[in-house]
């Protein structure tokens, strides 16, 4: 439960530091309650994200991104939460392919933010003395912004000073630039 309010509070800082939108994109929880005790969580520390439900069929998920790619730009993060017996964390960004033309494949579209995608998620796995896992993510597949995937994994009761590392972490990106 630490790891949501971790990443919460990592969200809420993003949009405090930099005022931009964040995306929630759920990847998979079959626990649509445990989606709401974490939704909840973030509106109690003042933020707002834009929820989606995740697809795993192309078409479908091309037509959500697209929607998404439309309107106000931010951050997109495609989440995947569960509960299990140990606690672990992932972060990883979309590995792209770099434009070969004018128009770009939905491979290419994500290069274009692929430096600022991997400072933040970089940020995030550095504090958790992770590195960060490049690789053709689907859920970031088409994305139109800085994008995100985080996979939590954790235990009832993990332990541990979870903000605060997420801080620090935000805080290297932010020096960085």
């Amino acid at each position: 439960m630490r790891y949501l309010f971790l990443v919460g509070s990592l969200l809420l800082f993003y949009t405090s530091v930099f005022g931009e939108t964040i995306f929630l994109y759920l990847v998979s929880i079959p626990d649509d309650q445990l989606w709401q005790v974490f939704l909840k969580s973030l509106r109690k520390e003042g933020l707002d994200p834009v929820p989606q439900k995740g697809t795993r069929e192309l078409e479908d998920h091309l037509r959500i991104v697209s929607n998404i790619n439309s309107g106000k730009k931010g951050l997109f993060v495609a989440i995947d939460i569960k509960r299990e017996k140990n606690t672990k964390i992932l972060v990883g960004v979309f590995a792209p392919k770099k434009p070969e033309g004018k128009i770009k494949s939905i491979e290419e579209i994500p290069y274009a933010y692929y430096d600022t995608s991997y400072k933040i998620a970089e940020s995030i796995a550095m504090a958790y003395g992770k590195k960060v896992l490049k690789a053709p993510f689907f859920p970031l597949l088409g994305v139109d912004m800085p994008a995100l995937y985080i996979k939590l994994r954790f235990k009832e009761g993990d332990i541990g000073p979870f903000v605060g590392v997420m801080k620090d972490g935000i805080k290297r990106y932010l020096m960085e630039d």
